[in-house]
């Protein structure tokens, strides 16, 4: 059988062997009943996940004689790490490797690493992985794959991990990816890992459209390309009484059909991802009524990362903004926020990572349609004792909600929150 940790002396030194490495404050805890995902998974900090925790480095500056020797960290592939000659951790993970540690019978340790024949592929980690759901694409051998409801609501954001990110609407077939969206990316200041400063500038804004995404990839069994949604399906329906939109018929009504069709049959290692806006998808952007696909990006498969030459080259996908730096990147950000024709935000491109920063329109307007539902649920007097007090409202919608409560005008569109920003002269 498998255990969780194992604890053994050799030549005078002491071995901790773990899947995760643990905290060097907690190696003389650890027992029976340790928790099993501390040592599978590893210990996270404050809205980090484990693999963004350097536990060799917290390892080695601490003064602990026990050896602590571990997998799965491929994060920081770092062999071996010490510090004198007491704290020393290896790590015997690393992308593409299979690394082993040899003790010598005089107690000299030799970690040694070559090419890994046999370790899973990426896709192969994703099927083993619970906090990863599949779909099958009705009617193909395609697979979605996206991350659970857990790991979005889990405090801490400590089941974000290279998988769970990437499980965002990524469509596999067998072991190949042939098709992917963004990684999963995080509001500005949503967590430690996501402010203003963790950026690598310079970086490029691009506009944050409020409608629902849509997948573009070439399907060689079809010899034509898809298009679904994150969940993998190929219509969009609003609600029960509402017929069914296909997505394909979206991109081809907007003109788009033609271009995206013979791009992919040349680059079938990319995908193209598209906003789908259409009049009965009311979101809180007023679009007038109209139906429309907009690119916005085309992704490599295998890496998930953008490839910017054919934005711009082929599909027109330019930066709405350009930042050197963090201040002017904030500069900006304070702008679009006061913009008469009000936007949802916008998706920040940094050399590292991107973060998408939605106005204050948007979260405003969000809000106040939030408390309007509320109030028609449960009635004047109860939402007056609910929301009276002020620190119950986070993005500044109490004086719009009482003012469309006051004009009887309870139900949320887009055109009533519009209203009010430009009653209020674009300031909030």
């Amino acid at each position: 059988k498998l255990e969780d940790y194992k604890f053994f002396t050799f030549r005078g030194k002491t071995f901790m062997v773990t899947h995760a490495g643990l905290e060097p404050t907690r190696v003389k805890e650890v027992n029976g009943f340790t928790n099993e995902h501390e040592l599978v998974m590893g210990l996270g900090e404050r809205h980090k996940t484990p693999y963004d925790v350097n536990i060799d480095n917290k390892y080695a500056l601490s003064n602990n004689s026990i050896v602590n020797v571990h997998g799965h960290r491929n994060t920081f592939n770092q062999a071996v790490v010490t510090a004198g000659e007491k704290a020393l951790s290896i790590n015997l993970t690393k992308d593409g490797k299979f690394r082993t540690l040899v003790i010598t019978d005089d107690g000299t340790m030799h970690p040694t690493e070559w090419d890994s024949i046999d370790s899973p592929t990426f896709v192969d980690t994703l099927y083993s992985d619970p906090d990863v759901k599949e779909k099958s694409v009705a009617g193909t051998d395609i697979i979605a794959h996206n991350f659970t409801k857990d790991v979005f609501f889990q405090k801490g954001g400590n089941r974000w991990t290279p998988r769970t990110l990437s499980a965002r609407g990524m469509f596999t077939r067998e072991n190949d990816i042939v098709g992917r969206g963004f990684k999963k990316f995080f509001n500005v200041d949503e967590n430690d890992t996501s402010g203003l400063d963790t950026l690598t500038y310079p970086v490029d804004l691009y506009v944050k459209w409020n409608g629902f995404l849509g997948i573009s990839f070439w399907d060689d069994k079809i010899s034509a390309p898809r298009f679904l949604t994150k969940g993998g399906m190929e219509e969009w329906t609003p609600n029960k009484a509402n017929n069914p939109i296909v997505l394909k018929n979206i991109v081809e009504h907007t003109g788009y059909l033609s271009l995206v069709s013979s791009y992919l049959e040349e680059h079938r290692e990319n995908s193209v991802l598209f906003e789908m806006i259409t009049p009965d998808d009311k979101h809180i952007i007023d679009y007038d009524d109209i139906i429309m696909s907009v690119p916005i990006a085309v992704i490599n498969n295998e890496t998930g990362l953008p490839v910017t030459i054919d934005e711009v080259n082929v599909f027109d996908i330019n930066p709405l903004k350009h930042a050197d730096n963090e201040e002017e990147l904030r500069n900006i950000l304070a702008d679009i926020d006061t913009w008469e024709d009000p936007i949802e935000g916008v998706v920040i491109r940094g050399q590292n990572k991107m973060l998408k920063y939605k106005t204050s329109f948007y979260k405003r307007s969000k809000e106040m349609r939030g408390r309007l539902g509320i109030y028609n649920r449960v009635g004047p007097k109860k939402f007056k004792e609910g929301f009276s007090d002020p620190n119950k409202w986070y993005y500044g919608a109490q004086d719009w909600t009482n003012r469309a409560i006051e004009n009887n005008e309870t139900e949320f569109s887009p055109k009533l929150a519009l209203q009010f920003y430009q009653e209020d002269d674009y300031k909030l």
